[in-house]
């Protein structure tokens, strides 16, 4: 398999390109044009799983294929879903770190469900970035800034949509791959 990147080293890649770019909103962009491909057998037990609702609860289990780079948190708060990310570290939270991860999820969930449609509001711990409206564009929802914490909010309702491409067969294929390389960590 390839080697992990340190997060350092990533988050130092994020800030050159953002650098060189003169785009605040990189790590935003960079974070919708990811496909699940990109995930290795992480994306493959995604895109197996029958419904977004237990998406998450893959993500949450298997996230740490992906590396250190923090834990999603799902809560609710009447019809709404809180999808928090969660930063593992003592240090600030990266902004761009924020930006990639919820962009992320956000097109993740459009893509396994089949719903372009699907508008979710972005919440960022971090002020108005300059070229803030890449994130009205990317999320079609409300965006907050200076918040306590990053997350989506969304109606909870997505959570039961079915994830288009499923196949449980497949799934135990790839959850059993998955357990195991979780298990070499």
């Amino acid at each position: 398999g390839a080697a992990e990147v340190p997060l350092a080293e990533w988050i130092a890649m994020l800030h050159a390109a953002i650098a060189a770019r003169g785009a605040p909103s990189l790590p935003a962009e960079a974070g919708a044009s990811l496909t699940l491909r990109h995930l290795g057998v992480l994306g493959h037990v995604l895109m197996n799983c029958a419904t977004l609702g237990e998406v998450y609860e893959q993500l949450a289990r298997y996230i740490r294929l992906l590396g250190q780079i923090g834990q999603p948190v799902l809560s609710y708060q009447g019809t709404e879903a809180h999808l928090l990310w969660q930063w593992p570290y003592d240090s600030p939270a990266p902004g761009e770190v924020a930006q990639f991860m919820l962009a992320a999820r956000a097109t993740f969930m459009r893509w396994l469900a089949g719903r372009n449609d699907l508008v979710f509001d972005a919440h960022f711990h971090f002020p108005r970035i300059a070229d803030a409206a890449v994130h009205a564009r990317l999320f079609g929802g409300v965006i907050r800034y200076g918040q306590a914490e990053s997350k989506l909010v969304f109606p909870r309702a997505y959570l039961a949509l079915p994830v288009v491409a499923a196949d449980e067969e497949l799934r135990r294929q790839v959850e059993a791959r998955a357990q195991a390389l979780l298990a070499t960590l």
